[in-house]
């Protein structure tokens, strides 16, 4: 993750590649059969890496694993669209 932060060449394909299975699997669990899968893990590769890997840098392994940690950064995001996205009904 180190060389991710650094910017360095190649590390961002590297870090798409070894967690993109993690990533659509948490997204899965949450979206369902609602066709969003792929959209909602972009969604959380954008979030990754937004403002300088901000939410990236704030991970504290020792608090959690990196891949415990993506998986809740996942769904949490997938959860949010999905709210997002929800119509609201309102009662008559």
């Amino acid at each position: 993750m180190g060389a991710l932060l650094r910017r360095e060449k190649g590390a961002w394909q590297a870090f798409v590649r070894r967690y993109a299975g993690l990533i659509v699997a948490a997204v899965r669990a949450v979206a369902r059969d609602t066709g969003d899968v792929e959209d909602l893990a972009q969604e959380v590769f954008l979030r990754l890496c937004k403002d300088d890997f901000r939410l990236l840098r704030s991970y504290d392994p020792s608090r959690a694993g990196l891949s415990t940690w993506i998986t809740i950064v996942a769904r949490s995001t997938a959860r949010d669209a999905m709210r997002r996205k929800r119509p609201v009904s309102v009662p008559i």
